[in-house]
């Protein structure tokens, strides 16, 4: 009784400060979604906690199958959406997020979902999302730490399978104008191995979601990079950078880039271009916003070499949020389009939004088995939600992604697209 007591007096006595700085915050979402062809009624229960430098928020799907489309997968109808909780990863989704630090702060730690993530100049990790599946939840965790000496960024794509790892360091060692060229090391390692098996007509994947097993090796990617900041100022920036870069089966590749970025009151402005040379069967920007779409059909044999390119513009608006567009160009594989926009995450309304466009596809394949053609060139997603009156807010999100067929023939891809629609209505009580 008396511990209860003493908790009910601290209770208490933080309600005041919850409710001046609105701290914690708890909710419900209520609605529909529709999946090519499956039907669910769902519900989102959440609860956050979060100060200046710390943020924690719990919170769980909740999805019954009311109808199921083809392919069918063998979940029982009405029932618990299966995919949701069928693998381990999948019950970290529980913890929505956790966050230390601040970009105020010298060190940051997130965990959670990853959303365009860039380690150093890009060339080895650049704007990576861990979560592209719908079927599939990845818990990942990004760590920073930096001051005017130098610092380091560290990623790991999946805490419970740890099939993609990053790390960069990075140092300015010198003093007065020479403070502004800086050293940097990084290295990136995935896993790469899949396991299937055939028996003449058709294919079975042995491994879920063509991420390996966890006995798979590492193969690791080392990237050595030199920048130079040529003007420094409150007002704009411009870099420059030269990265070698070292990838096991790939060969060797070098990038060569120039960043320029114009700052005013409320609003910025940044601008990228990137040359590279790749060596044999080099991929650029492979940990990047297709790495998931690329991974089943990626083939290390049939990536040529030659000369690349990548252009960037972003802008950023106190109010309005943040866009980005890139084109990513290979020489006679393939050019990328990528389109990103998000809000301010508080306020009335937000809105995310992304797509991703491949415009030039070639032969796909890997090892003995005829795999097929890539049939998924573009994804998109947006998710959008508008505060009705009060706690109350209504929430709309409809995308474009893909998925895997657990059986496929051979020669035919295993990929296939699947549109997503999802209405809800929720209430958000801050405190």
């Amino acid at each position: 009784m008396r511990l209860l007591a003493a908790c009910a007096g601290l209770a208490l006595l933080a309600v005041p400060a919850w409710a001046e700085g609105e701290r914690f915050r708890a909710g419900v979402e209520v609605g529909g979604a529709w999946r090519s062809g499956d039907t669910f009624a769902e519900a989102l229960p959440f609860a956050e906690y979060g100060e200046r430098n710390f943020a924690v928020g719990l919170g769980a799907p909740i999805r019954v199958r009311m109808l199921d489309g083809k392919p069918t997968d063998q979940c029982a109808t009405p029932g618990l959406r299966c995919q949701d909780w069928d693998k381990p990863g999948d019950w970290l989704r529980i913890l929505r997020h956790f966050d230390l630090g601040s970009p105020e702060t010298k060190g940051q730690i997130h965990v959670g979902d990853l959303t365009g993530l860039t380690l150093g100049h890009g060339s080895l990790v650049w704007r990576y999302y861990n979560n592209q599946l719908l079927d599939v939840w990845h818990t990942g965790a990004y760590a920073v730490f930096d001051n005017k000496s130098g610092g380091v960024s560290a990623l790991v794509g999946d805490l419970l399978r740890m099939d993609l790892l990053a790390l960069r360091a990075h140092g300015r060692p010198f003093r007065g104008g020479l403070r502004r060229l800086e050293f940097g090391l990084g290295v990136a390692a995935e896993r790469r191995e899949q396991v299937w098996q055939a028996d003449g007509t058709h294919v079975r994947a042995l491994t879920s979601d063509f991420q390996g097993s966890l006995s798979a090796p590492f193969a690791p990617s080392l990237v050595a990079d030199l920048g130079y900041e040529i003007v420094a100022g409150n007002s704009g920036q411009l870099l420059t950078w030269l990265d070698a870069v070292w990838q096991v089966d790939r060969g060797v590749g070098a990038h060569l880039g120039m960043r320029a970025v114009v700052r005013g009151r409320s609003d910025s402005l940044a601008a990228t271009l990137e040359g590279r040379y790749a060596g044999r069967g080099y991929l650029p920007a492979a940990i990047g916003p297709l790495y998931e779409l690329q991974w089943p059909l990626r083939s290390q044999a049939a990536l040529p070499a030659g000369w690349g390119s990548r252009a960037s513009a972003e802008w950023v608006h106190r109010g309005l949020g943040r866009v980005l567009v890139a084109l990513d160009h290979q020489q006679g594989q393939k050019l990328d389009t990528y389109l990103w926009y998000s809000s301010e995450p508080l306020g009335s309304w937000s809105l995310r939004a992304w797509a991703v466009k491949r415009w030039l596809r070639g032969e796909q394949g890997s090892g003995n088995l005829d795999l097929g053609q890539d049939p998924i060139d573009w994804s998109a997603y947006v998710s959008a939600r508008l505060r009705v009156d009060g706690p109350w807010y209504a929430a709309l999100a409809a995308g474009r992604r893909w998925r895997v067929h657990g059986t496929w023939p051979i020669g035919q891809s295993p990929l296939y697209a699947e549109n997503e629609v999802r209405l809800a209505a929720g209430a958000e009580w801050r405190w």
